[in-house]
């Protein structure tokens, strides 16, 4: 045998064993690929949900202290020696009541002066004098009324400042030396809070605006915008502001004057919106359908009323010979029905319903199964699910990851 032979043997020996190797290693692959996308109706794992229901609104945060819309620090217009406080800490006042009387004997001494000098003055004097002397005792009158401090607020009493026999001098504008008596009325609070210029545009009185204290974080306080100004404020940064009043009537009795708060103006009403999974919506066609789980005998009255009307498609009942959700997860007695919807973009989980759904309906979602999406996808050969559910099968597919339905009718907020 020649050398030249005897080398081709052996090139042949070697190849022919690496040729057996790698066609087992091609039809090993192309078995595996082949199982992954065969999918039986017991592979597709179905879950319900319920139509969730998501409030929201456009405010504008504040922050501030609380305070009483009405106070009142309470001093003698003249000077003298208190007599008595008639009111403690705590108690209950009307607006007009006495709070505290001053020594008083001068002034009653003096209006009684004034009396004697009218009587004689109408035995034997003139009109003239008569008018003079009734105009001083108007004003002896009314130094004897100042002796009696009385409350200009119908309130509670938060502090009493002085004591009997304490002497005071007359009240001075501005002093708070001379205050007798702080008054509060809780009845209504307020505060001045700072809105940005470019909120102004949204702010009108009667608003809603929800109050959240520090003292009791877990407590939510209801109020509205009572007064606009007329004119903004420029900040110390520079920033032109609206110093806007908000009021709580009849806060809670834990809501204590000068508190300090957080909140928000609400701009327009609350509005509710329904949201469903992304993966709970599908293109059929020109329509975007969602499967609304209902009774099977819902389901298969549906198909009957699809089927006398030429119209294919069913609605896959879950009783026994319900088709293949029977087969698959749905409880025994329950089906589903494919409902067009009007979708919108939300989130890159969910979609907002504009028609079609209800609140607290319950709805089928299709998750991907065998590493392919649950509708059928002709370029890539997915397990078309919609078959294994008993449904029509046909051009369309699930709306893009991200959010979003490409449905008929449906738009983008």
């Amino acid at each position: 045998m020649t050398p030249v032979t005897r080398r081709f043997k052996i090139v042949l020996f070697l190849i022919i064993p690496v040729l057996i190797i790698t066609s087992g290693v091609i039809l090993y692959l192309l078995a595996g690929r082949t199982a992954e996308t065969e999918v039986s109706a017991e592979d597709v794992q179905l879950s319900i949900v319920e139509v969730e229901v998501l409030t929201k609104h456009d405010g504008i945060e504040i922050s501030g202290n609380i305070e009483p819309v009405a106070s009142a620090d309470l001093a003698f217009p003249i000077a003298g020696y208190i007599e008595k406080i008639l009111v403690s800490a705590g108690d209950k006042v009307s607006s007009g009541e006495t709070v505290a009387i001053l020594e008083d004997s001068q002034q009653r001494f003096n209006l009684a002066e004034v009396d004697v000098e009218i009587d004689t003055e109408l035995v034997s004097g003139t009109q003239r004098n008569l008018e003079l002397l009734d105009l001083k005792r108007q004003m002896k009158a009314t130094e004897l009324e100042d002796t009696r401090l009385k409350s200009t607020i119908s309130g509670v009493v938060t502090e009493v400042y002085a004591d009997a026999g304490d002497f005071v001098t007359a009240q001075q504008a501005g002093s708070a030396s001379d205050v007798i008596v702080r008054v509060i009325d809780r009845s209504s609070m307020m505060a001045l809070v700072e809105v940005d210029e470019l909120d102004a545009p949204y702010l009108s009185p009667g608003q809603r605006v929800e109050f959240q204290f520090d003292a009791y974080p877990d407590l939510s306080v209801s109020g509205k915008v009572s007064m606009i100004p007329m004119e903004a404020r420029v900040t110390s940064q520079g920033i032109a502001v609206l110093d806007t009043e908000v009021v709580i009537e009849n806060p809670p009795s834990e809501i204590l004057p000068f508190f300090t708060f957080s909140g928000e103006i609400f701009l327009e009403a609350d509005e509710a919106i329904l949201l469903i999974p992304v993966d709970a919506v599908m293109t059929r066609g020109e329509r975007t359908l969602a499967f609304v789980v209902v009774s099977a005998e819902e389901a298969d009255a549906a198909k009957a009323e699809r089927s006398a009307g030429g119209g294919g498609g069913s609605g896959g009942g879950g009783a026994p010979g319900g088709g293949a959700l029977a087969d698959i997860v749905l409880p025994e007695g329950i089906g589903v029905l494919p409902t067009p919807v009007t979708v919108s973009d939300f989130s890159s989980t969910q979609v907002q319903v504009l028609s079609g759904l209800k609140a607290g309906e319950q709805i089928l979602v299709l998750p991907p199964v065998g590493g392919t999406d649950a509708v059928p996808d002709k370029e890539s050969g997915g397990t078309n699910v919609l078959e294994l559910l008993g449904l029509p099968s046909g051009p369309g597919g699930r709306p893009p990851g991200g959010g979003g339905s490409g449905g008929s009718g449906s738009g983008s907020r």
